[in-house]
């Protein structure tokens, strides 16, 4: 049979040879991970014919960039409210999963989100108020069964059920359908229970680190799965019933290139000029929370900014500030409040402050964030001198690149009347700090000072930083999207190779 030269049969001939691998996508990150890693790469690489599902499947620019890669790009139904998303039992069933987890395990995550919540109800009627009542009840419930959490399971399975992609499967006729997370998202969870119905198996290349604890039970049950660490396929198995035969720990693909000889691509001057900034000054770099999840990123700055201005640092510091994605997905009136006053703080304190703002290109839901911007990061966290954040994925990023990490654990977190430093508390985040690699700013104050230690001494909690690197970043570094996509690979051939 005569094979493109991209390396990939047409459709009629790909269904002659072995039955498709579908990629189940939406939005931003599991895009980028699945999409523009390593882990599709390997599997063009090795000639498996791949299947595209997006709710940006018509959008040209999703098009340009990936459509002459795959087999073929096919629309997700649900991406445009389906009627059984916008169901009060979808509802039901979505929302007492995301607070239920096993316990006797460490499910502080689920707990703080019930608490938050529960504040929900002053602003309810009657009516909401006992509905939130009964979503609580019912995942207290679930948390201490098995035997109820797989009863609630069946029951979602039958009662919030379609198949508004029956002409896909019957076009294609997946062998294998991956997914970003274990069904913890109704665009994938809906699908997937498709998929099954179908005969495709799932897998789940699970994208980030707080997705096993944070967003409670997924509503399929996948075949087999991928985890970035041990600690996350140790996960899978605890709190997700996975059989451990099952779990595949390949490592962490969308940071392949961090662990290149030289990731940054630009010399210092030359990159801190690009941002107004001076080599003659240290750089704090402040990586800013979504403004769904902390509302005080412009105070934060304004903080560190004055603190610079009157000479407070122990050198000549100057600050640069990235903006959280969700800025560029989800700005409402926070976020647009936040915009505007950071154009004013770049005019007040001339020549302190530069802004990197993610790449990102518009999609009719949501961006596509490409791959090229982590060697944005890159160069950031290469010649950065200290890192500010509030407790995200960058206290693991930063400790590859060795960057002294201060997490700010003041201000109010989410609207509730917890600080910011609650999520230190957080099942994932725990494990993570277990190993000391950051400092933890309980005020303004003790804020400055901890930038004046690091700026001193960047040696300090060096050691701490590297156990971080070496157990969380999992193994395969540098080459885990290809790990990954040799294992897809060995799961698929075992399914389609004649018998």
């Amino acid at each position: 049979m005569e094979v493109s030269t991209l390396g990939r049969p047409n459709l009629e001939e790909a269904h002659q040879m072995r039955r498709p691998i579908l990629i189940a996508t939406y939005q931003d990150f599991p895009t980028r991970y699945l999409l523009d890693t390593g882990i599709l790469r390997r599997l063009l690489e090795r000639d498996v014919p791949v299947v595209v599902v997006s709710p940006n499947a018509s959008s040209d620019s999703f098009r340009e960039r990936f459509g002459a890669k795959v087999l073929a790009l096919e629309p997700n139904a649900y991406a445009k409210g389906h009627a059984i998303t916008r169901s009060r039992r979808y509802e039901f069933f979505t929302r007492v999963r995301w607070l239920t987890l096993p316990a006797g395990r460490d499910i502080k995550s689920i707990q703080t989100h019930e608490e938050i919540e529960k504040l929900r109800k002053n602003s309810m009627g009657f009516k909401g108020a006992r509905y939130l009542d009964l979503e609580i009840f019912t995942a207290r419930l679930l948390r201490r069964s098995a035997a109820l959490r797989a009863l609630f399971f069946r029951l979602e399975s039958r009662l919030v059920s379609t198949d508004a992609h029956q002409g896909l499967f019957q076009r294609h006729n997946p062998a294998i359908m991956i997914t970003p997370d274990v069904g913890t998202i109704g665009l994938t969870n809906l699908l997937g229970r498709e998929a099954q119905r179908h005969g495709a198996k799932i897998i789940s290349v699970v994208l980030s680190w707080d997705n096993l604890t944070s967003k409670g039970l997924g509503g399929i049950r996948p075949d087999r799965a991928v985890a970035w660490n041990q600690t996350m396929a140790e996960e899978l198995v605890d709190y997700h019933g996975m059989d451990p035969a099952h779990v595949f720990t390949g490592g962490i693909a969308h940071f392949d290139d961090y662990f290149l000889p030289n990731p940054a691509t630009l010399e210092r001057g030359e990159f801190l000029k690009s941002y107004g900034l001076t080599p003659d000054r240290k750089t704090v770099f402040l990586a800013m929370a979504s403004p769904t999840m902390f509302r005080k990123n412009i105070e934060c700055m304004t903080e560190l900014l004055e603190a610079m201005a009157a000479n407070r640092l122990s050198v000549p510091t100057q600050l640069l500030v990235r903006l959280h994605p969700a800025y560029l997905t989800k700005v409402r009136d926070d976020g647009v409040a936040d915009l505007a006053a950071l154009d004013l703080l770049k005019e007040r304190f001339r020549g302190l402050l530069g802004i990197s703002v993610p790449q990102s290109i518009d999609q009719p839901d949501g961006v596509l964030l490409p791959i090229d911007d982590q060697k944005t990061l890159a160069n950031i966290l290469t010649h950065a001198d200290v890192m500010i954040n509030f407790y995200s994925t960058l206290i693991l990023e930063s400790a590859i690149f060795d960057l002294p990490t201060i997490n700010v654990a003041y201000h109010p977190y989410r609207q509730s009347h917890f600080d910011v430093g609650v999520l230190a508390q957080f099942t994932h985040l725990s494990k993570a700090l277990r190993h000391r690699s950051t400092r933890e700013a309980k005020g303004k104050a003790e804020l400055i000072d901890l930038v004046n230690r690091y700026l001193d001494n960047p040696s300090l909690d060096h050691d701490e930083r590297m156990r971080l690197r070496e157990y969380e970043g999992g193994p395969n570094k540098g080459k885990a999207g290809s790990a990954i996509g040799d294992h897809l690979y060995d799961l698929w051939a075992e399914l389609t190779s004649p018998r």
